[in-house]
């Protein structure tokens, strides 16, 4: 029976395909496409609207979309995670009400090719 169990199952997955889940490279790099900036313009003191807007976005996609932290992201960009966490909520609450980040979300997926994935 256990035998039976590990075919059924591993016949079923062979139809899956594998979600491969980007790295935080990958999502500062498409979010710098989408709001024209640089890496080190991302990773910059400064708290320009557009650059807040952005890193913004990168937590909240870094939490839902890849195997990383706000930790590491907050390596890469000089902020405090508790700043990202804040971010990402903000930008959530932000995506109910705002078309705007909705479509931004969606223009991020195709940057980064995640159809497939739901966020």
């Amino acid at each position: 029976m256990g035998q039976d169990r590990f075919v059924e199952n591993v016949l079923a997955q062979a139809d899956e395909v594998p979600v491969l889940k980007p790295g935080i490279e990958e999502v500062l790099a498409a979010v710098g496409q989408l709001y024209q900036l640089t890496p080190d313009a991302l990773a910059s003191s400064s708290q320009d609207r557009r650059l807040t807007e952005a890193r913004s976005l990168a937590a909240w996609a870094v939490q839902r979309w890849t195997d990383a932290s706000l930790t590491q992201l907050g390596s890469k960009v000089g902020r405090e995670v508790s700043s990202l966490s804040s971010a990402s909520r903000r930008f959530e609450l932000r995506r109910m009400n705002d078309s705007g980040c909705e479509e931004k979300v969606d223009r991020l997926k195709q940057v980064l090719n995640l159809a497939i994935l739901q966020s």
